[in-house]
Formats: C-alpha cells, sequence, structure tokens
C-alpha cells in the first residue's frame, strides 16, 4: 500500500467473486484549486482527451488528460461549470498577470497558469521567494507521459516564452 502514500489518481482491480473489477483510489494535496489539481498525478497525457457518449469525459474520470484539460479539471471539481477547450481559449476566461519578460514585476500565486502557447502548466506550490516566480516554485503538467509535478526549472519546454494568467472565474 505504498503507492497510496502518493498524491494521484490509483487504480486497482479487486477480485468480487469470479469477477474482476475496477476501482479508484483518489488522494490530493487539498481543497483548493491547486489540491484539485494533483489528483490526476499519474493520469496519462492523452491528446484532446474528448467525452464517452457526449457525457463523461476522460478527464473527469481521470482516465486520460492533456495540458489544458488538467489546467480545467481542477475549477471543474470546485463546481464551476468550464467546458473543455484548447489552450488559446484560456485567454478569454483569464487575465494575463505577467510573462517570462516581466517577471521581476509580477506577483504569481499558486494556482497561476503558465501559458506557453502549445503548452500549460499551474503553479502548484510556491516556494521562497513567496510571490515571486522561481525555478524552485513547483509546477504540475502533463506533457507526452503523465500529469506530474516538476520544478519550473525541470520543465522539457522551460526555454520557450510563457504568459503568467490568473484565472477571472
Amino acid at each position: 500500500i505504498d503507492s497510496l502514500k502518493r498524491l494521484g489518481t490509483h487504480n486497482f482491480t479487486i477480485e468480487m467473486g469470479n469477477k474482476q473489477m475496477p476501482f479508484q483510489i483518489v488522494i490530493r494535496r487539498g481543497d483548493n484549486y491547486p489540491g484539485m489539481l494533483t489528483e490526476l498525478i499519474g493520469v496519462p497525457f492523452v491528446y484532446a482527451p474528448s467525452a464517452f457518449n457526449g457525457s463523461l469525459h476522460q478527464t473527469d474520470l481521470r482516465i486520460g488528460a492533456d495540458c489544458v484539460a488538467l489546467v480545467i479539471y481542477g475549477k471543474r471539481r470546485l463546481g464551476i461549470k468550464v467546458p473543455y477547450f484548447s489552450p488559446s481559449r484560456l485567454l478569454d476566461v483569464t487575465t494575463k498577470i505577467g510573462s517570462n519578460k516581466s517577471i521581476e514585476t509580477a506577483t504569481i500565486e499558486e494556482g497561476d497558469i503558465l501559458h506557453f502557447g502549445f503548452q500549460t502548466a499551474v503553479i502548484s506550490i510556491d516556494e521562497p521567494p513567496i510571490g515571486k516566480l522561481s525555478s524552485n516554485d513547483i509546477v504540475i503538467h502533463t506533457f507526452h507521459g503523465f500529469a506530474e509535478e516538476k520544478l519550473l526549472s525541470e520543465l522539457p519546454y522551460k526555454a520557450s516564452d510563457f504568459e503568467i494568467l490568473r484565472w477571472k472565474l
């Protein structure tokens, strides 16, 4: 049961009679927006996840997410009705508070979004200096693998230009 000490979604199969029954255990850091995002740690990257039969979305079911679906998931888990959409549409529901070119003047918060144009990530833990984006900050993202938390300095696309966005919702 050591795997249950980790944040994220844990899928298991148990035997009930002569049937194999799947189930999930979901562990998150907290009940706030970044905490809800940690439910997706370990969920596979799925490019453009979709809904089954028009209702149950792969990301809501915690079986697959792309970068922007991860960003949206946390708001949906908080009860805010946000549809899943592309990274460019994120600009319609957020406010730009800075960029990699204005990091010195931007005041960041946990839950702010880093928008790289083609990719998104969320600041999940603001490490000192608090309120200032630094390479020691921890972000949650998914990029051709599994949803995970990483140091900002370890992101594979860290050298790309980005904007810092904050939800309006």
